[in-house]
């Protein structure tokens, strides 16, 4: 190697150090630290002098572990890193400071430093791979500021009580698919699991999917002030003048897979819900070992009102989930104003038709004439607000109407009066 070589290598090399400790710093000032410091002016030596070569060694070594160091400390800040901490390889540094200046001195300590270059480059830009991730999350957790809740469907999706459905099996030597078969428990009888999450091991109390699912969200989303509540009834015609508007279940009208179902709701006297059940009878709502037997509520409607508007299904699964039980939508808006949260209430109408078309597709024609205003009029109902009765017990509103009333307005001021019994909300959308 000559001389002119061995000075033109350590400029690059100084430059390289420079550059791994800019690139450091820039990532340690953008989280918000103090600088840092290092001190380059050893970073040179005269190729035939032994002593500055073994001084440029001993400092290039130093500089390589405060990196290190620093690395080390920018990866603990990032959540997104993960990475095991850095260490220098002992077989990546000279043992000892050279006593003669060979070839093969030189071009050892120069494969070692290659590698320990290439490698702390990598990892740098590993951190700042790191950085934009968590920066991402952080940023997009700023921006948004409300969220909408839904699916809107799912007889208790929303509560923040655990239920359980009981039914039974019509026959007992019916092959049922798969799912069904895993939960049967006794003697032919069905109890399905409706919003418990289980994902958890031991079982954790009253933990429903609702509950973790808004435990969650504050995680990633800090600035989240106020969450759209979406409730759904269905709309079976684009016609106004043929168009019913109506909650249902899909436990309703004795489905062909449960019969007379009721619904359990578990607070967990001492154990997982199956230890409450003996030779397959329902135990009901389970409170500190009692019971006592729950339903599905929608404006004076239960799973056994037999004149519930079935959903439609097809290849044998409903095509959407139940309306969500009133008592089930008051503790989940109860539940978000104890958190804080602004709660918006958002009535909405899915469409169980052929094609399954937007609610905003529901017309009449010719739109301008008196037959128009009588269907738009019929199509919102005869409902009145003297026909609302709430029961704070329950948690559900009554209905003195005809319950075969399948309107609009009947939907609206039904969940009008539920605000009302959940201690109200901060804005109810049409």
């Amino acid at each position: 190697m000559t001389r002119q070589w061995l000075r033109d290598w350590q400029v690059q090399h100084a430059k390289d150090h420079n550059n791994i400790f800019n690139a450091l710093n820039a990532l340690n000032s953008a989280l918000g630290n103090p600088a840092y410091e290092i001190n380059n002016k050893r970073l040179s030596f005269d190729p035939s002098n032994l002593h500055t070569i073994n001084d440029f060694m001993q400092e290039s070594r130093f500089q390589h572990a405060e990196f290190y160091q620093w690395i080390n400390q920018l990866g603990a800040s990032l959540s997104t890193y993960g990475k095991t901490p850095l260490s220098i390889k002992p077989d990546l540094n000279l043992t000892g400071p050279l006593v003669t200046i060979t070839d093969k001195s030189w071009e050892l300590f120069l494969q070692q430093e290659r590698v320990i270059h290439m490698m702390t480059l990598s990892v740098i830009n590993q951190l700042y791979a790191a950085y934009d991730k968590q920066m991402d999350s952080q940023l997009s957790g700023n921006f948004v500021v409300g969220v909408n809740m839904i699916p809107g469907t799912g007889e208790f999706i929303y509560d923040t009580i655990p239920y359980v459905h009981y039914g039974i099996v019509p026959y007992k030597n019916t092959v049922h698919p798969a799912w069904w078969v895993d939960n049967v428990h006794q003697n032919g009888n069905i109890v399905e699991d409706l919003n418990f999450y289980n994902d958890q091991s031991p079982p954790v109390m009253n933990a429903t999917d609702f509950v973790t699912a808004t435990n969650q969200m504050n995680q990633p989303f800090l600035n989240v002030k106020t969450v759209a509540l979406v409730v759904a009834w269905f709309g079976d015609n684009v016609d106004a003048s043929k168009c019913q508007i109506y909650p249902s279940s899909v436990y309703a009208n004795y489905d062909n897979w449960i019969m007379y179902g009721q619904y359990q709701h578990e607070l967990f006297g001492g154990g997982y819900w199956p230890e409450y059940y003996s030779n397959g009878v329902p135990t009901g709502k389970i409170i500190n070992g009692g019971v006592i037997n729950d339903f599905w509520r929608c404006s004076s409607l239960t799973q056994n009102s037999t004149n519930i508007i079935s959903i439609t299904q097809t290849n044998g699964s409903y095509d959407y989930g139940g309306t969500p039980s009133d008592q089930s939508i008051v503790r989940a808006i109860r539940d978000f104003k104890a958190k804080g949260y602004r709660v918006v209430f958002y009535p909405m109408i899915l469409m169980d038709c052929a094609g399954f078309p937007w609610r905003g597709r529901i017309t009449y024609s010719p739109d301008n004439d008196a037959q128009a205003t009588t269907t738009i009029n019929n199509f919102l109902g005869p409902a009145t607000t003297s026909m609302f009765t709430r029961d704070f017990q329950e948690l559900t509103v009554n209905y003195s109407g005809n319950l075969s009333d399948w309107t609009y307005r009947r939907m609206i001021l039904h969940y009008a009066n539920l605000c009302v019994i959940a201690g109200g909300v901060d804005l109810f959308l049409l």
